[in-house]
């Protein structure tokens, strides 16, 4: 704060003033009232005073003449901003939180004659007192809608629409002094500016956001479109250049950066300054192209650059695209080093899901995947962070480049947890990335950290050269090893913000290949369903072996292992009813099966699961390898995959206990056309009836604890289309088509959440070992994954575009307008 400035106004010098804008216009003649010659005018605003001072002549010695005042009665302390132009309309903000609206359309000759004044340098400086408490034509309050000082103020003359910003951290559209639309963000905001589409925010936390200008960017609400730049401090001022397409920011740590507002790559940091640079304005000329700085008390500092400059940064630019669609660009042909960089503080965090020993370590490390959306992509993000049963879950990630509702939006699904990871088995520690033989080993490099950086990278690669093309919505959830709780509370907060509209499709890389040699498009996945089979004596207490054995008729252990044999016999599943509906196998899954068993043999595949070679059973001699595909491919299958003794846990593992309770998990796997409800209700009908066979005094208990359906991918939609096209071209190979024996309980839900096709494409190798000791990732697929994922991207994208085009074409090449063209 400052005192009061004295009543003659006197000349402008240096930063007199807090706020300001200008404009230029036709001055009224105080004699005929007749238009004088064009003047450049500038309006400042102080204690309770919003002055006019005349531009035309900054030769004068003595500096600006002051030609207007309004008096704001009663006292409303500092304006604290300013917006508009001096012949339409001036909007204000106020130090008592009251924001006003000085209408001066067609005013200025009334206010001119009426006006008192005095002489001040050879001009007359009229005065006019504007009464807020009670009714004046030229000045209207407007209705308070934030919480604290409105510090920035943006207005766009063509549409009539204010933006104001507040420290409560409120935006607020307005049009006709209505407000129209507010938006909450987390950091109070200090300054604001507009752009062509857009208008662009700086919050206390140096980040400066870009929105969407409602019907200038095709929508009927302003939306935040991504993270425009990031500077270390404060940012107390933006400006913005059309004819360059940057933006230029200041912080109260002397930071002065310049962006290029199309990509929002950081074209310049200046040096920072001993002072805070409270406004900066940017301006080209064909001569120079300057940046005005107010820094300090009452110091100005222009930094000019020659035109050279920004030529030569936009021929750069423009080079740059063009290398990074043929993949030739400068620093861009090795993003692998980047990834290497970003995968080693990754892999450092321990993101166990399911044990609330890691839950710090997961909010770490969704922090830090948070900032390199935007740092690496300049991404719009948001955290969700699910609850369930009133226990906060580990957060969802989402960042989203783009946000032109128009434009096909692509889906990547990822996640950033991981299973534990014991020293047990371990050649190098899991949470330290080595490197080693031409593969990176820790835990989560495979799985499913390594695919998310890639991901990543080629998203950067998408943006500077088909960004204004499409937008990228990345999830990344904390859950999905534990089941992936609070997934979709996350999808449908983003549905909310509009994030998920008009989507494309929906994009996994969360598997690895069917061997190490073929790059792999997986087309489809089996359901899987899981019920607990649990017998019980009914007692209060485990009993001893040696006191009490050959007292109980039936051990609860005989039971249940009786009941668990009866589900399989040597031809395969022994339920009635289970795999009725099954589709079994088709055209395309029989050519696919044909060519993935090219190379493979039983002995390979003996090998590497380390079983004898009579596991499998019987199969026709010379078609073990497809047989075991079909199996794990196409037919439903049934296993028991836990055993629990004692309902307590404590005698659970010891030896000569006669457990009271035990407890079996029947998992249950899927196929197409196979309905998972009903094959429960088979499991559970035939438990209960071989129980009942057994006339066991025991009880019975019959629950299933989940049940996720099969999935398979639209062979016939684009993005299968380009999926297949983009392995193609970056291995050179057509990918192998294939289905996998396991399931992803996410990928039908969000298929049918998101109302798009979903493909799944894996980075990873067969031998990679995903959940166990050792697990690595090629240094090679990293790399081409990242290719991969571009090319993916680039081919949805364009492909859409062709299809528009046509249908263009097709709806303008009918008979009668072809006629109407010739006529």
């Amino acid at each position: 704060s400052r005192e009061p400035d004295p009543p003659d106004p006197g000349p402008i010098r240096g930063a007199e003033d807090a706020s300001t804008c200008s404009g230029s216009a036709a001055c009224t003649s105080e004699s005929d009232g007749q238009p004088a010659a064009p003047a450049e005018l500038l309006v400042s605003g102080s204690n309770s005073e919003i002055r006019v001072w005349l531009l035309d002549d900054l030769a004068e010695e003595n500096g600006l003449p002051c030609v207007f005042c309004f008096k704001i009665e009663p006292l409303q302390g500092r304006v604290l901003a300013l917006a508009g132009t001096w012949r339409d309309h001036i909007f204000m903000s106020f130090q008592s939180a009251r924001m006003g609206v000085l209408d001066l359309r067609g005013a200025w000759k009334t206010l001119l004659r009426r006006g008192s004044g005095h002489k001040n340098r050879s001009r007359t400086i009229r005065f006019h007192t504007l009464r807020l408490d009670r009714p004046d034509p030229h000045i209207t309050l407007l209705p308070p809608v934030h919480q604290g000082f409105v510090h920035a103020l943006a207005w766009v003359p063509a549409s009539s629409m204010l933006v104001s910003a507040a420290g409560d951290g409120s935006i607020c559209i307005w049009e006709d002094s209505a407000p129209r639309q507010t938006i909450s963000t987390n950091a109070s905001i200090f300054a604001l500016c507009m752009g062509i589409t857009e208008f662009y925010s700086g919050d206390a936390h140096g980040v400066v956001t870009a929105y969407g200008i409602p019907s200038a960017s095709g929508s009927d609400q302003a939306f935040i479109k991504c993270v425009a730049g990031r500077l270390d401090s404060c940012v107390l001022s933006l400006s913005y250049n059309a004819a360059l397409q940057w933006l230029c920011a200041s912080s109260s740590a002397g930071e002065v950066a310049l962006w290029d507002a199309t990509t929002f790559c950081k074209v310049v940091a200046l040096s920072p300054s001993a002072h805070p640079c409270s406004a900066v304005e940017l301006s080209h000329s064909p001569h120079d192209t300057s940046v005005v700085v107010t820094e300090g008390p009452g110091t100005l500092r222009v930094l000019l650059f020659p035109p050279q400059h920004a030529r030569n940064y936009l021929q750069n630019k423009r080079t740059l695209v063009t290398n990074i669609a043929t993949g030739r660009a400068g620093k861009w042909t090795d993003p692998l080093g980047k990834c290497i960089t970003l995968l080693r503080d990754f892999v450092s965090f321990p993101t166990v899901s399911g044990c609330s020993r890691y839950t710090e370590d997961c909010r770490r490390c969704a922090a830090w995947l948070k900032n390199k959306f935007e740092q690496e992509l300049g991404c719009m993000t948001m955290v969700v962070e699910p609850r369930e049963d009133g226990a906060a879950l580990n957060p969802v990630v989402m960042a989203r480049w783009g946000a032109d509702r128009e434009l096909p939006t692509v889906v990547l699904y990822s996640h950033y947890d991981v299973v534990a990871a014991s020293e047990k088995g371990w050649q190098t520690d899991p949470w330290t990335l080595t490197s080693k033989d031409g593969f990176l080993y820790g835990r989560g490099t495979t799985d499913n950290k390594g695919p998310i950086l890639a991901e990543m990278l080629a998203v950067q690669r998408f943006i500077y050269s088909h960004g204004n093309q499409g937008n990228v919505v990345f999830i990344c959830e904390g859950e999905e090893e534990s089941g992936s709780r609070g997934l979709f509370e996350a999808i449908n907060t983003a549905k909310e913000f509009g994030w998920l509209s008009n989507v494309a499709g929906l994009v996994v890389a969360n598997s690895t290949w069917l061997d190490d040699d073929r790059p792999c498009l997986v087309y489809g996945m089996r359901g899987v369903l899981d019920v607990e089979i649990s017998i019980s004596t009914g007692g209060e207490r485990d009993l001893h072996s040696g006191l009490h054995g050959g007292l109980l008729l039936n051990e609860p252990v005989s039971d249940l292992f009786a009941l668990g044999n009866t589900l399989t016999d040597l031809r395969g599943i022994a339920v009635p009813g289970f795999t009725d509906g099954a589709r079994g196998m088709c055209e395309m899954d029989r050519i696919a099966i044909k060519k993935a068993v090219q190379g493979v043999t039983v002995d390979g595949i003996c090998a590497r699961l380390g079983v004898p070679r009579g596991a499998f059973g019987t199969t026709r001699r010379g078609e073990e390898a497809e047989d075991s595909l079909r199996r794990t491919w196409l037919d439903p299958a049934l296993s028991v995959t836990d055993v629990r003794y004692s309902d307590d846990g404590e005698c659970g593992n010891c030896a000569r206990v006669i457990s009271k309770t035990v407890k079996m998990t029947v998992s249950a796997r899927t196929v197409p056309d196979m309905s998972e409800a009903q094959c429960a209700d088979c499991i559970k009908k035939h438990i209960e009836f071989e129980f009942a066979k057994r006339r066991s005094p025991n009880t019975l208990a019959v629950k299933t604890t989940s049940i996720f359906p099969w999935w398979e991918a639209d062979s016939s939609s684009l993005l299968f289309q380009a999926a297949t096209a983009a392995l193609t071209e970056v291995w050179e190979v057509e990918p192998l088509l294939v289905r996998e024996g396991g399931t992803m309980p996410q990928l039908s839900a969000m298929q049918q959440a998101l109302g798009c096709p979903c493909i799944q494409v894996p980075l990873g190798q067969a031998q990679d070992s995903p959940h166990l000791p050792n697990e690595r990732i090629s240094l090679k697929n990293l790399g081409k994954g990242i290719d991969v994922i571009f090319a993916l991207l680039r081919n949805v994208v364009l492909q859409l575009q062709q299809q528009e085009e046509e249908a263009m074409l097709a709806n303008d090449g009918g008979p009668e307008n072809e006629l109407t063209k010739m006529g």
